[in-house]
């Protein structure tokens, strides 16, 4: 991998298929420019892990292949161990699969956070980490507004335990791009959430 200092943030990308979560990490590469076009992405199965340095940290990425059975996905591919941010992608140009999205969302973080309540344990990998939910495909027409999709994923139940942040992001093939700073910045510095009680 490409070193970029001596600081490491480990971040799960995960979504329903053809959300843009192969889109959005393409972007988290070293000298990738506005004016350089971005290849097609191939589905991903399993996890796609990729590692890169960039502003003197080291991100360790696990894209997951697309969810529709969270439970089937925890049993075959597991969670990769001390997770610094878990990365939700929602595809806002399709407004039909918003709830389909949350209902996944929500099946995956109960069935972790159940265990940390069991297991009354806080170094469990998933206790208190960070949740970005990033609204991609902002560029497309009809789109939802990121602050609509954050509504709409009703995300309080899992606030007790983790910060949730929401990001929109236009990510065309080749040209301007937004919102991956402010997904970088909360990548590279959000901490965890802290509880008294678990």
């Amino acid at each position: 991998m490409k070193s970029g200092g001596g600081a490491e943030r480990r971040i799960l990308i995960l979504g329903l298929k053809q959300s843009g979560k192969s889109r959005l990490l393409q972007c988290f590469q070293r000298y990738t420019s506005v004016y350089d076009k971005l290849p097609e992405p191939i589905p991903t199965t399993g996890y796609n892990i990729h590692s890169v340095g960039l502003c003197g940290i080291d991100f360790h990425f696990w894209e997951g292949g697309g969810m529709c059975d969270s439970e089937w996905v925890v049993n075959h591919f597991g969670i990769p161990s001390n997770i610094d941010v878990l990365v939700w992608v929602v595809d806002s140009s399709e407004p039909s699969l918003i709830r389909a999205s949350k209902t996944a969302f929500h099946n995956f973080m109960q069935i972790y956070d159940e265990k940390i309540i069991r297991e009354a344990s806080r170094n469990h990998v998933t206790y208190g980490i960070p949740i970005v939910i990033v609204a991609s495909k902002q560029d497309k027409t009809g789109s939802v507004k990121a602050s609509q999709i954050f509504h709409e994923m009703q995300t309080e139940v899992v606030q007790k335990y983790h910060k949730v942040y929401i990001v929109g992001t236009r990510v065309p093939d080749i040209g301007p791009r937004q919102g991956l700073w402010r997904l970088y910045e909360i990548l590279a510095y959000s901490e965890r959430k802290r509880c008294k009680q678990l």
